[in-house]
């Protein structure tokens, strides 16, 4: 392949990606060249059905944006493995990996075919350096994020008490 297209390649994939990523809330207020870096940067994964991204425990290292297919999110605290989530196309897991090791209190398993688009936390630390203001906007939005949960949780049948509680 011709390194023309090879580069033709990549920025078709770039762009690709920063529409993506454009429609997830918490990249929402990033600014544009930080955006662009990580659409440049991440990458896309196919797994298939029955394949595990992270299992409970790990540090899953990064965040996952689902392109396509779905995930069954498993907990391994009752005494057999149990659903306790299904998670879809346009669903992000995992940003608070971005800003520090964390370990995840699920396995994520893809139920059929399934398409991702992963930012790793050493991508996101070169961009928060690049750009001190990316931090303090991604915990606006993830503050913002558990305010819209803590909101759904009021509205709910059986309502528990939120995050915002701590």
């Amino acid at each position: 392949m011709s390194s023309y297209s090879e580069n033709n390649d990549q920025v078709c994939q770039m762009n690709k990606n920063l529409e993506l990523l454009q429609g997830v809330n918490f990249f929402s207020g990033f600014p544009a060249q930080a955006l662009k870096i990580i659409a440049l940067l991440s990458k896309t994964n196919v797994l298939e059905k029955g394949d595990t991204l992270f299992n409970e425990g790990d540090d899953p290292g990064g965040c996952s944006y689902i392109i396509s297919g779905s995930f069954s999110l498993v907990s391994q605290h009752d005494s057999e493995p149990t659903t306790k989530r299904l998670c879809k196309a346009g669903d992000l897991s995992g940003t608070l990996t971005l800003l520090s090791p964390v370990p995840s209190v699920f396995s994520m398993i893809a139920m059929e075919e399934s398409e991702i688009l992963t930012v790793d936390r050493k991508t996101f630390s070169k961009i928060i350096n690049e750009f001190p203001e990316v931090y303090n906007q991604s915990v606006t939005n993830i503050i913002k994020d558990i305010q819209r949960w803590d909101a759904q949780q009021l509205k709910a049948a059986e309502p528990r008490c939120g995050v915002s509680m701590i």
